[in-house]
């Protein structure tokens, strides 16, 4: 994705990564430009007819690789063919094993980085009856913070609340697969 930001809100777009995941930043009045694009086969792209006011931010990622926004430098706006490179990172997998027998009251696991600068939305999978393991694929490098949590409950309002039952932690490292368990 590629987007034109007001300078203000381009400072704060590393908090806002759900709004550019689920793409309704092209919907707020701070994002001047918005597009989409898909690299060839060599992991190229080419970027046409940006708009040059404002703040030109490239967000990026896709299966094995890691989430990330990029701030072009003035110097390469300024010029109308330059080359840019952007290294990416691989992902990395986790796979919780839950005992259900200790747990019966667990429903779902979900996972929230603890280090900081690790794009990624709200992340939760729930508990199949006849397998006590989730697996979470394409999680950036870096700590997390996992959650055993309960049935959603019902607040009456439209609205529901969840359970913590018990937390953990897990470090995923770059292409490699990582395990946890609530025993």
């Amino acid at each position: 994705r590629v987007m034109v930001l007001e300078a203000k809100f381009a400072k704060e777009i590393n908090t806002k990564w759900i709004l550019i995941e689920t793409e309704q930043i092209a919907n707020n009045s701070s994002c001047l430009q918005f597009s989409k694009s898909t690299t060839s086969k060599d992991g190229t792209f080419k970027l046409d007819r940006i708009q040059k006011d404002g703040t030109i931010v490239v967000a990026f990622g896709g299966v094995g690789i890691a989430s990330k926004l990029f701030t072009i430098p003035d110097h390469y706006r300024e010029s109308d063919l330059a080359d840019l490179e952007v290294e990416v990172e691989r992902t990395g997998k986790l796979r919780v094993k839950v005992d259900l027998d200790a747990f019966p009251s667990a429903h779902s696991v979900s996972v929230t980085p603890t280090t900081q600068g690790i794009l990624l939305g709200y992340t939760s999978k729930n508990i199949s009856t006849t397998d006590s393991e989730v697996l979470f694929e394409n999680l950036p490098q870096g700590t997390y913070q996992i959650s055993l949590q309960s049935k959603p409950e019902d607040l009456g309002n439209g609205g529901f609340t969840t359970k913590s039952i018990k937390t953990g932690q897990a470090i995923i490292v770059e292409g490699n697969e990582s395990e946890a368990s609530f025993p």
